[in-house]
């Protein structure tokens, strides 16, 4: 059957591997996993349309689940955006893993391809105060590309412009309010600004949107036993 298919291709994609002592990945392992992900998204999009991609999330089975999440990640489109985040309190915590990682996917494909590219292009520079540059000249180009807001947000929170980033993080979840980052990246904006019961609120809103977010869910244990405490600053946010 069909389902099947999905999965056996999902399965021929190599396990991630132990790291070396340094921490890092066979460079020949990478080349391996990424034509085995290049020739899923082949053979998914040969086969699958987005809506058969779609009920395979409501599978018994799930390692179906799982790998019709990864491959709404790889083909997907922002609109496929509600449907994988509702799977994000699957009973799986495989596809939870697989969810998670295709929603940020997704997020990064949210405007024209050539959009796209240039973000993650801005997120490699060295240089912040360039990329910030950029990144702004990138939204006057793509004033509804919610990742773009969430980039500068976490931008901003590094060059310590909290404010800014806190406008950032509200316009990203104007236009994604799933966007579990940048309601994540207010509560540490308003840590930053030492606004604790604002941060508590926006960690627990974060927690809401996405319950396997471990680390501020032991932030949010630690305000509430220490309401106007300082100096939990975590980076929660997402960045590269």
């Amino acid at each position: 059957m069909q389902s099947a298919l999905v999965v056996e291709w999902f399965l021929d994609i190599p396990s991630f591997p132990i790291p070396d002592h340094s921490g890092n990945i066979d460079i020949a392992w990478r080349l391996q996993h990424q034509r085995a992900v290049d020739r899923f998204r082949r053979l998914v999009m040969r086969r699958y349309q987005l809506g058969s991609l779609e009920r395979l999330l409501d599978s018994d089975y799930f390692r179906c689940r799982q790998a019709a999440a990864f491959a709404l990640g790889l083909v997907g489109l922002p609109a496929n955006g509600p449907m994988l985040w509702r799977m994000l309190g699957d009973s799986s915590p495989e596809v939870r893993n697989t969810v998670q990682d295709s929603l940020w996917n997704l997020w990064f494909r949210g405007s024209t391809e050539s959009h796209n590219q240039e973000l993650r292009r801005i997120i490699r520079m060295g240089d912040k105060s360039k990329a910030l540059r950029s990144i702004n000249a990138l939204l006057r180009k793509a004033p509804h590309f919610a990742e773009a807001y969430n980039q500068r947000a976490i931008l901003h929170f590094r060059l310590e412009n909290p404010l800014e980033s806190i406008a950032d993080c509200q316009k990203a979840l104007e236009l994604n309010p799933y966007h579990f980052g940048a309601q994540a990246g207010l509560g540490q904006c308003y840590l930053q600004l030492g606004r604790d019961q604002a941060a508590l609120n926006a960690f627990v809103q974060a927690q809401r949107l996405n319950p396997n977010l471990v680390r501020i869910t032991e932030t949010i244990d630690h305000l509430e036993r220490i309401m106007g405490g300082k100096g939990i600053h975590d980076d929660f946010m997402r960045g590269v």
